[in-house]
């Protein structure tokens, strides 16, 4: 049995996702990997340990994306089931700008998109979904099917320039659909 990544390397992968994240997304994938790596506070050896090339990076960014679709418990803490899902259509709309920055890397790459999101997306909304309907936000005749077939929209004006206030005008009007009393 190998020992535990050390805390120092654990956190340094950790900043060089979120930084890889916030720079894939806002300027593309033709950001240089040295400023990747300055913007997560660390060397370009460092990230390079971590990930030995831009494919590399970029299909673990998407992995961290689709992973945090999934961490939908802070999400539940303190909110009602409609206030939740409000929180995570928008980090699935932020998830959609990453996907549309990497696309064409993680293709390119043979890196992706890997591991599928649809899995994670649809547990994600099935508890969301039953946490409003307990609490009476949320309507009880939907369940995460039908949701994500809603959602499918976000994906048909992909190449759009307005793509980000579209995305987000349609989550909030499946949002408002599947609202108790809708």
């Amino acid at each position: 049995m190998s020992p535990a990544p050390r805390s120092d390397a654990r956190r340094s992968r950790d900043a060089l996702l979120r930084s890889g994240a916030e720079l894939l997304a806002a300027r593309g994938t033709a950001v240089p990997m040295t400023e990747i790596a300055a913007h997560a506070g660390v060397g370009v050896g460092t990230l390079y340990r971590h990930f030995p090339d831009r494919a590399a990076l970029v299909s673990a960014v998407y992995a961290r994306e689709i992973e945090r679709l999934g961490e939908i418990e802070p999400l539940l803490a303190d909110a009602t089931g409609a206030a939740a899902l409000e929180a995570w259509l928008a980090r699935f709309v932020a998830f959609g700008a990453s996907k549309r920055a990497l696309g064409d890397v993680l293709v390119a790459s043979g890196a992706g998109p890997k591991p599928s999101a649809r899995g994670v997306v649809l547990e994600a909304l099935d508890a969301l979904l039953a946490a409003g309907a307990r609490d009476g936000t949320l309507r009880e005749d939907v369940d995460g099917e039908d949701v994500l077939l809603a959602l499918a929209g976000l994906w048909s004006a992909v190449e759009a320039p307005d793509w980000r206030t579209r995305a987000e005008r349609l989550a909030r009007l499946v949002l408002d659909g599947v609202r108790a009393g809708a």
